[in-house]
C-alpha cells in the first residue's frame, strides 16, 4: 500500500509540475528565419510558388526519401495542393492560399493529429542578383497541456526551417542557368508581321492562358491558309491592375487584317538588344534585367515592346534547363531618340 502511495505522490508531483510549466510556456508556436540568396527573386520564387520543386530543397522530404507525395494539377500558383505520407515526418498536405509574383506567399498547412497552420513567404529583392527570403511559422496555438513541448516543438521547426534555407540557398546559386552570366547582343532585326491573341491574366495563369491561344491561332492559320515563319514567341506590355498584359502570336509571311478576338500588327526593322534565356519560363525577368541594364550601360534607350521566341518545345524536352527562349528588346541610340520621336 506504501509503495502505491508513493507512486501516486510521484504521479501527481509530475502532474502539479507538469501543469505550472505549462501554465509559464508559450500559448502559441512561431518560427521566422531568413537567408539571403544569390539569384534573382523571380528564380527563388518559382522554386516555393511550385510545388513540385520543393524536393530540390526541401529538409522534411529529405529525412525520408520513402515519403509519398502528390500534387494537384497545376501545382503552382494560388489554390495548389501537396499531400504527403510518411512513417516517419507524419502526413499532412499544404495549400498556396496567396500568391505574389516575386513578392511573397502565404501556405494552409495540415499536419495530421495538429490541425490548420500557416506558413509566409517573403522574397525582397536587395541587388540584381541577391534576394533577402524570409519563411515564417506564423502563430500557432498549442492546447495547454501541451505547451511544455512547445520550446522542443519551436525548436524542430526552426531546424528544419534554418535547413530547408540553407538548402534553397544552395540550389538556386548552383542551377545550370545562372542568367547573371549571358552576355546581351545588339543585331538588327527583320520587319516582323504577326497574327496573336491578346491575354490578360496573372502570374499562375499565364501557361494555361498561352496554350490555349497557340491551339486558336494554329486553327485561324490553317483555316486563312497564312504561312508561320517561326517559333511561336509573344509582345510584352505594361502590367495593368496587377494582370500581365501580352499577346501570344506567330510570325506570318505578311501582313494581315485581324479576325474577331485576334490581333494582327508590325513590329518594325532596327536594331534589337537580345539574348538567349535557359531554363524555365518564370526566371524569364532575371534575363529581362540582364537586357535592361545593359541598355542603360551603352547608351541606349527602349524603342517599342519587348519579345520572346520560344526555341524549345517544352513538350518534347522533358529538361527544363535546356528550353532555351530568346528575348528581345528594340532600341534607339539615346543621341537619336529626339529625332526618331
Amino acid at each position: 500500500m506504501k509503495l502505491i502511495k508513493v507512486i501516486l505522490s510521484i504521479i501527481l508531483a509530475f502532474a502539479l509540475l507538469w501543469v505550472i510549466v505549462a501554465f509559464f510556456s508559450p500559448a502559441t508556436i512561431s518560427v521566422k528565419e531568413s537567408i539571403v540568396i544569390d539569384n534573382s527573386a523571380s528564380t527563388v520564387f518559382s522554386q516555393v510558388n511550385n510545388f513540385s520543386n520543393w524536393t530540390n530543397w526541401s529538409e522534411w522530404s529529405r529525412k525520408d526519401s520513402s515519403m509519398i507525395i502528390s500534387y494537384s494539377t497545376p501545382s503552382k500558383g494560388v489554390n495548389a495542393t501537396q499531400t504527403w505520407k510518411s512513417e516517419e515526418e507524419g502526413d499532412g498536405s499544404q495549400k498556396i492560399i496567396e500568391s505574389v509574383a516575386f513578392e511573397k506567399i502565404r501556405i494552409q498547412v495540415n499536419i495530421s493529429g495538429w490541425g490548420e497552420n500557416y506558413s509566409s513567404w517573403e522574397f525582397e529583392e536587395l541587388d540584381e542578383f541577391e534576394t533577402r527570403v524570409t519563411w515564417v511559422f506564423e502563430d500557432s496555438p498549442i492546447n495547454f497541456f501541451f505547451r511544455p513541448l512547445g520550446f522542443s516543438i519551436t525548436n524542430s521547426i526552426q531546424e528544419d526551417y534554418k535547413k530547408g534555407l540553407e538548402n534553397l540557398k544552395y540550389y538556386c546559386e548552383n542551377e545550370k542557368q545562372q542568367n547573371k552570366k549571358i552576355i546581351p547582343t545588339i543585331i538588327t532585326s527583320d520587319t516582323i508581321y504577326y497574327i496573336g491573341k491578346h491575354i490578360e491574366c496573372t502570374f499562375d495563369e499565364i501557361s494555361t492562358q498561352m496554350g490555349m491561344a497557340y491551339g486558336e491561332l494554329i486553327n485561324i492559320c490553317s483555316k486563312n491558309k497564312w504561312t508561320v515563319v517561326d517559333m511561336p514567341f509573344s509582345i510584352n506590355y505594361d502590367m495593368k491592375d496587377g494582370l500581365y498584359v501580352f499577346d501570344a502570336a506567330f510570325k506570318i509571311e505578311e501582313k494581315v487584317n485581324a479576325p474577331y478576338g485576334f490581333v494582327a500588327g508590325t513590329i518594325p526593322a532596327g536594331e534589337t538588344v537580345t539574348v538567349s534565356h535557359y531554363g524555365m519560363y518564370e526566371n524569364l525577368p532575371a534575363s529581362y534585367k540582364v537586357i535592361e541594364t545593359w541598355i542603360k550601360e551603352n547608351g541606349y534607350t527602349k524603342k517599342g515592346n519587348s519579345y520572346e521566341v520560344y526555341v524549345t518545345d517544352p513538350g518534347s524536352e522533358p529538361d527544363s534547363s535546356k528550353w532555351e527562349t530568346q528575348l528581345f528588346y528594340p532600341v534607339v541610340k539615346k543621341d537619336n531618340s529626339a529625332i526618331l520621336n
